[in-house]
Formats: structure tokens, C-alpha cells, sequence
């Protein structure tokens, strides 16, 4: 199994972890390869990625580091990227790794983009997504 799909893997398990500790009943995708990676009981579908802390991204602040997730695939047939649909997602869960931190969109707000990056240091922020850190609640039927 490659790297990126052990990673992917284990931020799928990582996150049904603390879906079934917070109360919900979540179920894994059994087929696999479909876009749905984890379904709740309430019938949100939703999409994990997982990514590794990029460190020192930019040379002149050595102490600011980087997680980069992407919602991109190869089309073979158009030798181009395209954005990932994420048809029938209700909501996407990042996980930064090394920090151990969860952002918890609605779907809506990544359909369309090529990826979502954070940076994390004394002076910047967890950018435009920062109010979605945590954000456990938005899954719950209201």
C-alpha cells in the first residue's frame, strides 16, 4: 500500500475513533473506493483527509509549518487535474496530523477547489477555515 493511501487510511480510522468517542455512530465505507469514507447514522457522508505537517515552507520563518489537502485527481482522458466532485459528501473532516487537530466543513465550502492549504505560526493564523477547527457539532441533524 502506498504512503499516501496508508495515510489516508489511518485519518479514516483516526477519525471514526473520535466520531464513535463523541457519541456518534459512524460506519466505514465498505466498498472502498467510493468517495464516502465514513456515514453516520444521521446519513451525513462524509469525506476524511489526512495530511502531515509541512515544516519550514517558507525559508525566511523557519518556525511556521504547513498542512496542504487536496481535493484533486488525474483525468487520464483530458491529461488534466480535475476537482474532486465530492458528490453525495456532506461534509469534509481534515486531520492534521501532527498536531492532532480536526477541521469539519460543510462540503459546500471546498466543492470546486483544487485543495485547501493552513499554515500554522506566531503570526499567522489557521486561515480563512480557522472557525471550522473543532466544529464536531455540525454534524449533528439539526
Amino acid at each position: 500500500m502506498s504512503k499516501t493511501l496508508t495515510v489516508g487510511k489511518a485519518g479514516e480510522y483516526r477519525v471514526a475513533s473520535e466520531l464513535l468517542l463523541r457519541g456518534y455512530k459512524v460506519y466505514l465505507d465498505a466498498i472502498g473506493d467510493t468517495a464516502v469514507d465514513l456515514v453516520l447514522d444521521n446519513g451525513r457522508k462524509i469525506q476524511v483527509k489526512a495530511a502531515h505537517r509541512i515544516s519550514a515552507y517558507d525559508k525566511r520563518h523557519p518556525e511556521y509549518t504547513q498542512y496542504n489537502f487536496s481535493f484533486k485527481s488525474w483525468n487520464k482522458e483530458s491529461g488534466h487535474y480535475l476537482t474532486h466532485p465530492l458528490k453525495g459528501i456532506s461534509h469534509i473532516i481534515l486531520w492534521a496530523i501532527d498536531d492532532d487537530i480536526f477541521f469539519i466543513l460543510p462540503s459546500k465550502e471546498v466543492r470546486g477547489k483544487f485543495g485547501v492549504r493552513f499554515g500554522l505560526g506566531k503570526r499567522r493564523s489557521w486561515s480563512q477555515y480557522a472557525h471550522f477547527k473543532n466544529n464536531w457539532d455540525c454534524l449533528r441533524v439539526k
